[in-house]
């Protein structure tokens, strides 16, 4: 996990750092940077890398972005005081169901809930409230994501190189090389850039419930890549979060105005 995160912030702080310095922080206060640092830079992947240490990554698949439309919407609803609308409800009840299906059938294939689960947990909560502030604070997506890269680079790596444990010596450089990327540029950048634009355009919580159906697609992918079957249980448990998020799409579709669907 220490390695993990040391390529993932060298990585994209690296990339960010000539951006952050030639536009600032943009408005951006200390504090609320010190927040979405604490929160998207070092609450999320640490706890979810510590929670692959402890448990299936199944679990992971399942509970980092499954819960995270359930966090996401009560800190909308408190923070940002966004309405909780009936096709809301109905998006996040099925949602939880499907949720529950899987994660039923994940703990049950693989030896039941684990110190892990809990860090999981942890670190999609830490997700769902960087979420909330960046919409709260209407911070930018290229502002959020310099800040967040280098602020962890230059916290993490002293730390790291004078105390952590490292087996980076035992990996290959293409290893090293692929992780570096995938944790920097991908996961980091692209993602953080992609996912705030998509919480400034549609809201937190309605974000938060179109991303979990990443557990499903997951799980479907399993069947053709890894040859992975998916019991009667899991299946249900995709049907509801398919439908749910169906519901959330369609609840945006009738919420546009004529103009914007006739333009469509």
């Amino acid at each position: 996990p220490t390695d993990l995160a040391a390529l993932r912030y060298s990585g994209s702080g690296r990339l960010m750092l000539p951006y952050l310095l030639k536009l600032g922080f943009g408005g951006v206060s200390l504090m609320q940077a010190c927040a979405i640092t604490l929160t998207a830079g070092f609450g999320f992947p640490l706890f979810a890398y510590g929670g692959f240490s402890y448990a299936p990554a199944a679990h992971g698949a399942v509970l980092l972005p499954g819960v995270l439309p359930l966090f996401t919407t009560v800190l909308a609803i408190m923070i940002l005081k966004e309405r909780f609308t009936l096709i809301r409800g109905l998006s996040l009840a099925l949602i939880a169901a499907g949720i529950g299906f899987m994660t039923m059938d994940t703990l049950s294939s693989t030896g039941g809930v684990s110190p892990g689960d809990f860090l999981f947990l942890c670190g999609s909560f830490s997700w769902a409230v960087f979420t909330v502030l960046a919409r709260h604070w209407g911070i930018a997506p290229l502002t959020a994501t310099s800040i967040v890269s280098v602020a962890t680079m230059v916290i993490y790596t002293p730390v790291y190189l004078a105390f952590l444990p490292s087996n980076l010596i035992e990996a290959s450089w293409g290893e090293i090389a692929f992780q570096g990327l995938y944790q920097g540029l991908f996961a980091v950048i692209i993602a953080m850039i992609a996912f705030t634009i998509a919480v400034r355009s549609l809201g937190a919580a309605t974000t938060t419930m179109i991303t979990s159906i990443v557990p499903g697609t997951a799980s479907v992918a399993a069947i053709f890549i890894l040859d992975e079957p998916v019991s009667l249980i899991a299946a249900v448990g995709i049907a509801c979060v398919t439908v749910g998020m169906a519901v959330t799409v369609a609840g945006l579709r009738r919420a546009e105005p004529p103009s914007a669907q006739a333009a469509k």
